[in-house]
């Protein structure tokens, strides 16, 4: 019995620590990226209203 849970608990490991990464690396990748392309994508649409409240406030 307890050579058993020994194997059990290997094949567990084994396929945690296969499956673990295969799943997170992705997920991380791509939360990374959304954040980035989000970061980018807000500073560009807050850019030219403030330019041209910038270039209104000198006029």
């Amino acid at each position: 019995m307890a050579g058993r849970h020994l194997r059990f608990r290997g094949l567990f490991r084994k396929y945690f620590l296969a499956l673990f990464p295969a799943v997170v690396m992705p997920l991380t990748a791509n939360d990374i990226s959304e954040a980035w392309f989000g970061y980018r994508d807000q500073r560009a649409r807050l850019s030219q209203p403030l330019q041209d409240e910038a270039t209104a406030s000198t006029a």
